[in-house]
């Protein structure tokens, strides 16, 4: 899927809308649109980055050294709806693996407790508040595939649209360190 992703990124840069759709078999999807395309603007290295897994690279982008950071690739056809699922639910199911990891090891190592779930982590967290959580950067990618019947893409209707929708979160990492804390204290009693 990643590589697939990348590989789109690039036929979107060689090919323009017209001759993409023409030359790529039809069940390949096509980039349609971006986010600021109708401005000039171009799909940012940090969306490629997050399409590999690759955060070191989001993080030197956006100039993010000394922050926490969680990336969240969300897909759907309602561009709307993604948006709505990435700031409720998205950044908080990553913030919670990330947590899980972080609690797992140390409970380990101090045999302190047995590993615990992301399912007990995201209940507790979920009843905290997140403090200083803030959303630094998102990008929408538009892709289609060819409907079924349509032999020769003559306009975008003749596609099967998907929305690709990515964001980058940060939290000062001594919030975050205290965050972590409570939520151990909470599962410990």
């Amino acid at each position: 899927m990643k590589k697939a992703f990348i590989i789109l990124i690039q036929l979107a840069f060689i090919f323009s809308f017209g001759s993409a759709a023409k030359k790529i078999s039809r069940n390949s999807p096509v980039v349609l649109d971006w986010q600021y395309r109708d401005e000039g603007g171009e799909i940012p290295a940090w969306v490629t980055a997050i399409a590999q897994s690759d955060r070191n690279t989001v993080i030197k982008e956006l100039e993010l050294e000394g922050y926490k950071v969680w990336t969240v690739q969300v897909s759907g056809d309602n561009l709307e709806m993604l948006e709505m699922f990435d700031d409720v639910a998205g950044v908080t199911e990553e913030i919670s693996r990330e947590m899980t990891s972080e609690i797992n090891e140390v409970t380990i190592a101090d045999n302190d407790m047995a590993e615990i779930s992301m399912l007990k982590v995201q209940e507790v967290f979920s009843q905290s508040e997140i403090r200083g959580l803030q959303k630094m950067s998102s990008f929408w990618i538009k892709n289609g595939t060819l409907k079924k019947g349509v032999k020769k893409a003559k306009k975008e209707s003749d596609y099967q649209v998907k929305f690709n929708y990515y964001s980058v979160w940060v939290m000062d990492s001594d919030l975050y360190e205290v965050q972590l804390k409570n939520v151990i204290n909470e599962i410990n009693e």
